[in-house]
């Protein structure tokens, strides 16, 4: 019953919305479509990286990108709280990003953060991320996974960051591209 309600909904939408909401649909069902075989996957490899914790420890987090202060400040202070050990595994780890949402506010700083940092698509992380939160929920140990960025909204708790040099920069050429502009 729930299921026909749901579908009287989308449908009443449609009517409303014409043709670009049911364009706008069928968007969301391809994409629904094509993630669902990733959930299945990612049950499995959250168990095979909870399984090797031990030796190596992969950990992950999601960068607001959508807004030029959080992404700037949490990716600073995640580099110096990485160069003052703090909050930092004892045993070897490798850290992987995403960018949270579809929006990129700023492309060049996107870029310059690839250079030291590991950021792979959203549309791979998150189901692994939402995974190990869910599988949490059983078996506890999943929270080692996460990177812990934001819980100080991006304030600077340990003040930390006048002790290391700013931690992403221009390349030459992207100095000359701005000098010429």
């Amino acid at each position: 019953m729930k299921i026909l309600k749901k579908l009287y909904k989308q449908l009443e939408q449609i009517k409303k919305g014409g043709l670009i909401v049911f364009f706008k649909k069928l968007k969301t069902l391809f994409y629904l479509l094509i993630q669902s075989p990733l959930y299945l996957f990612s049950i499995l490899l959250v168990i095979i990286i909870r399984s090797i914790k031990p030796w190596l420890l992969i950990r992950w987090h999601g960068l607001v990108a959508s807004r030029i202060g959080h992404l700037a400040i949490d990716a600073e202070l995640y580099y110096c709280r990485r160069d003052a050990k703090i909050n930092q595994p004892s045993q070897k780890y490798i850290d992987i990003f995403f960018l949270g949402r579809k929006y990129v506010c700023n492309k060049q700083l996107v870029k310059m953060l690839r250079r030291s940092l590991t950021i792979l698509p959203a549309f791979l992380l998150i189901p692994l991320f939402n995974t190990n939160r869910f599988l949490n929920l059983f078996i506890k140990g999943g929270s080692q996974h996460e990177i812990d960025i934001n819980s100080n909204e991006g304030r600077d708790i340990h003040n930390i960051l006048h002790k290391f040099k700013p931690h992403i920069s221009f390349n030459e050429k992207e100095e000359l591209k701005g000098k010429k502009f």
